[in-house]
C-alpha cells in the first residue's frame, strides 16, 4: 500500500482533512506514474468520499466520474464504481 495513503487514513482518523487531501491526491498520482491504474482509482474513490463528506459536491463528482469512467472502460473495481456512482445519484436527487 501507498505510503501517501496510509498517512492520508490517518489524517483522517486525526481529522486534518486538507492534509488527508493533499496525501490522496499524490498517492493518485503516484501510482498513476507507475501505470497502477485499479490503485489508482481506489484510491480516487477514496478522495471523492472525503471530498463529498467535506460538503464539495462539485469536487467530489468530478473524481466519482473518473471512478465510473475508468470501471466502465475496464469492467473492474465493481465496489468503487457502486459506490461512486451512489454519491452520483444522491446529488441529483
Amino acid at each position: 500500500m501507498n505510503v501517501n495513503f496510509e498517512m492520508a487514513l490517518q489524517y483522517i482518523n486525526l481529522g486534518s482533512y486538507e492534509k488527508a487531501e493533499k496525501e490522496l491526491k499524490t498517492a493518485i498520482e503516484a501510482e498513476t506514474e507507475k501505470q497502477n491504474l485499479s490503485v489508482a482509482t481506489e484510491y480516487r474513490c477514496v478522495l471523492g468520499e472525503l471530498l463529498a463528506n467535506l460538503g464539495r459536491k462539485k469536487d467530489s463528482d468530478e473524481q466519482f466520474k473518473q471512478v465510473v469512467e475508468f470501471c466502465d472502460k475496464t469492467g473492474k473495481l465493481a465496489k468503487q464504481r457502486e459506490i461512486a456512482e451512489g454519491f452520483l445519484k444522491k446529488g441529483k436527487k
